[in-house]
């Protein structure tokens, strides 16, 4: 083997390695898409990069969209990165979507975090 084949070979290595990486985020990008609760790639990217669960944040923003509530990646993100569990903030202002409840985004989070302090 010559310098030539392995740097080739080296190459295909780093962009096999990238493009596993690329699959991997847009494949959430790509369900939420089609679930109409889009989140934009770059987004994706910056909460992988934050070390961020992008699975827990596109599965929550798709439950919300589904029951007719508007959040985006964006507030479900800072809402766990505060602490909160979005998961049952997100249970609890479906249910409370389903039985014609007021409740907002921020009152179950400051709720959630109040929880938890205690």
């Amino acid at each position: 083997m010559n310098l030539l084949d392995i740097a080739l070979i080296s190459a295909i290595i780093i962009l096999l390695a990238i493009l596993a990486v690329l699959f991997n985020l847009l494949r959430w990008w790509f369900q939420c898409y089609l679930a109409g609760a889009p989140v934009a790639a770059f987004q994706i990217v910056a909460m992988h990069l934050r070390r961020t669960p992008i699975k827990l944040i596109c599965e929550q923003r798709i439950r919300a969209k589904y029951v007719g509530v508007e959040l985006s990646a964006q507030q479900l993100e800072e809402a766990h990165l505060h602490g909160a569990d979005i998961k049952k903030a997100v249970d609890a202002l479906c249910l409370a979507k389903r039985n014609d409840q007021q409740v907002s985004w921020q009152d179950l989070i400051a709720g959630d975090l109040g929880e938890q302090n205690d």
